[in-house]
């Protein structure tokens, strides 16, 4: 170490990071062990993919964006960056841009935090396992950090990033493949530590390698370098030595392609959608100006020698060079295409109309869910926020359970009692459909207001007509949410527009006598109303205010907004993502598919490729397990639900051979074609 460096401190040992980054190596190698001999090739795929997140969150996110103002970006990238920063762990933003704007501003000295004068191991990983430099410390507190604190998603990860790190960082990365495709979770949780050390490490190598070895072309007075090895493993941030000379250029190069930019053709592609913008960057002159005066006479990649009486430019300093910096601005080129695509399975045309009352009313819903989510404190009071799940679940039950098994499958019956807590629970949930032409009626005269009222409802009666609509024609004009149409409109889209008259010829159509014929469905039909509003909207709110002492605001949002909402996209994903995305082990030949998310949310609906072939089985799915299958069962057990219907195993083993895509587990054992026709 030069004299020049020398103080009092001395080094204190934090032996807590030492032991910890000692096992996050250790467990890294027997991953990349792991990886190598078990993994599976989709276990390899994602942790390729949640790496290239936390990659892009550090890069494009806490460095370019937070820590150098480089470029603006809306809320919408500003999220998806802060989430990729928080599966990267390498602190909040807020402490990371605070850190890494010292660096700049004391480049190699005490008050640097990876001071690189002190050596590879220290600028690398050798920092972390000790205490701090007072002068980092001092020199911190005076940098200014006010306009992080103006960002509400800094601010918002900041204060929960005690529990969003082990969320993002290691626990959904690890549960992902053993949820999804059956990775053994051992393997799992290493594969996601291996992804953390690699992470880790690259970034790390911005810090010692790009200030140790490579070429200084920019400015030869400062030891950052350009170093194309860190280059292309940290998508761009390896031309350290131009970023050091220019920090507010959103490239970080002078490079205007792409080939070892990654981060910069992530910036370029949100700004070209609208959600990125001021991008700035600096001028060729400049940039010719500055290589003038600072060409490095390096032409190869050697060790950095350092002149300790070398001045250190400031970003400051740099902008007092800088006469003018120019706002790089993307815009997408307007144009107009033509396009006919045919998204039902048989003729017809129809012009949509939308209802412009459910597009306010469900566009309010969810931007006051998004600001809802990112205000309510969730652990203010723990009562509040276990209640919003029973709530949720209770609301899950009594559509998967009531309408959709009971009354519109048949798929077992039920005693009065559980129809009663039935119709209860599917109050509960409160199913939209605001609008529809009944309203035109009431603008018309005011004494069908009871009757219109009626009508904003989706009562038990029209959620089964619709829903034996949708089996009977899936997929054509006369199926309500009709997925050829694509994931919007199958989600809540059809929600927004008048139906297609197909739609309602055909629900004209369906034999709803066994619907009537119940007199609990009846009455729920009658008076679903006062029904929905007193336990969807109003008695889920009282209780946490009369039971724990719950503000009214708080027991409003928690239920009417955000449970509501949640419940909403939870039964809706069964109609679009549960349509879109997933395997066909039953039937190749159908949209519907075998999802397990939406059957995580939807309380066992999403194995929908399953249900489509065998509509009156009352678990809905091959196997139990599911809340609403264990729900039913629960009920069987004490007389209250009985005649519970199912195909026989051998049925569902014929039909899975004869029309399954081949991904059901069977056929690791059976040597059966994939696909084939029923004969």
């Amino acid at each position: 170490m030069k004299e020049s460096y020398k103080t009092d401190y001395k080094w204190e040992i934090v032996w807590k990071n030492v032991i910890i980054f000692t096992y996050i190596h250790l467990a890294a190698i027997y991953g990349i062990y792991m990886a190598c001999l078990y993994a599976k090739y989709w276990s390899i795929l994602w942790f390729v993919a949640v790496t290239i997140a936390a990659i892009i969150g550090i890069t494009a996110g806490s460095h370019r964006l937070w820590s150098h103002r480089s470029y603006k970006a809306k809320w919408p990238m500003r999220l998806i960056l802060m989430i990729f920063q928080t599966i990267a762990f390498q602190d909040d933003i807020y402490q990371w841009a605070r850190d890494h704007r010292v660096h700049h501003k004391f480049t190699d000295t005490d008050a640097d935090p990876y001071n690189a004068r002190r050596g590879f191991f220290f600028s690398h990983i050798g920092w972390l396992l000790i205490r701090k430099h007072p002068d980092i410390v001092i020199k911190g507190a005076t940098i200014d950090c006010s306009d992080l604190m103006q960002d509400p998603l800094v601010v918002f990860q900041k204060k929960w990033y005690r529990y969003l790190m082990p969320l993002c960082a290691f626990i959904i990365p690890t549960l992902v493949p053993w949820w999804a495709w059956n990775e053994n979770l051992w393997y799992s949780w290493h594969f996601a530590i291996c992804r953390y050390c690699i992470n880790l490490n690259i970034t790390w190598s911005v810090n010692s390698v790009a200030h140790i070895w490579g070429t200084k072309p920019y400015d030869k007075s400062v030891s950052s370098t350009e170093n194309i090895g860190v280059s292309l493993l940290a998508f761009g941030e390896g031309w350290h030595n131009y970023h050091h000379a220019f920090p507010w250029d959103y490239k970080t190069a002078e490079l205007g392609n792409y080939k070892f930019n990654l981060t910069k053709t992530f910036i370029d592609f949100f700004a070209y959608i609208g959600l990125a913008y001021d991008l700035k960057t600096v001028s060729a002159d400049v940039i010719k100006k500055r290589v003038l005066r600072f060409e490095s006479s390096t032409s190869k990649m050697t060790p950095n020698i350092l002149n300790t009486d070398s001045k250190i430019l400031t970003e400051k300093d740099l902008q007092n060079e800088e006469s003018s910096i120019t706002t790089k601005m993307i815009d997408a080129e307007n144009y107009t295409q033509n396009r006919s695509k045919n998204y039902t399975k048989i003729e017809g045309w129809f012009k949509m109309e939308p209802k412009w009352l459910n597009i306010l009313y469900l566009g309010f819903l969810h931007l006051y869910f998004v600001y809802a989510c990112f205000t309510f404190d969730f652990f203010e009071n723990l009562m509040t926020t276990a209640w919003l799940f029973v709530t949720y679940g209770l609301g899950g039950i009594g559509t998967t359970a009531g309408p959709h098994r009971l009354w519109t499958h048949q798929a077992y019956k039920a005693k009065w009692q559980l129809r009663v807590i039935l119709g209860i629970c599917y109050a509960s949930a409160g199913m939209v459909d605001i609008y529809n032409y009944r309203f035109i009626c009431f603008m018309q005269d005011r004494k069908n207001f009871f009757n219109t009222i009626k009508s904003f409802q989706n009562n038990i009666y029209e959620w089964v007509r619709d829903h034996r609509v949708h089996h009977k024609y899936t997929d054509t004009d006369a199926d309500p949410h009709n997925s050829n149409r694509g994931f919007f409109f199958s989600h809540v889209g059809w929600l927004m527009v008048k139906k297609n008259p197909d739609v309602i010829r055909r629900g004209r159509q369906v034999d709803m006598s066994d619907v009537l014929a119940d007199p609990v469905a009846a009455f729920n039909i009658k008076y679903f109303p006062i029904l929905k509003f007193m336990f969807a909207f109003l008695l889920p709110v009282m209780l946490p205010v009369y039971a724990w002492n719950e503000t009214w605001y708080r027991a409003f949002v928690s239920q009417d907004i955000i449970r509501y909402v949640i419940l909403l996209n939870a039964i809706w994903s069964v109609n679009s993502a549960a349509h879109i995305w997933g395997s066909k082990p039953y039937d190749a030949h159908i949209n519907p598919t075998e999802n397990r998310w939406v059957n995580l949310f939807s309380g066992g609906e999403g194995l929908h490729n399953y249900h489509h072939v065998f509509p009156w089985d009352y678990k809905a799915a091959e196997l139990h397990g599911s809340p609403t299958t264990t729900f039913i069962n629960f009920f069987a057990k004490i007389g209250w639900a009985y005649d519970l219907k199912e195909p026989s195993k051998e049925l569902v083993k014929t039909v899975m051979r004869k029309r399954g895509d081949g991904s059901h587990s069977l056929w690791e054992a059976v040597p059966y074609p994939a696909i084939s026709q029923i004969e």
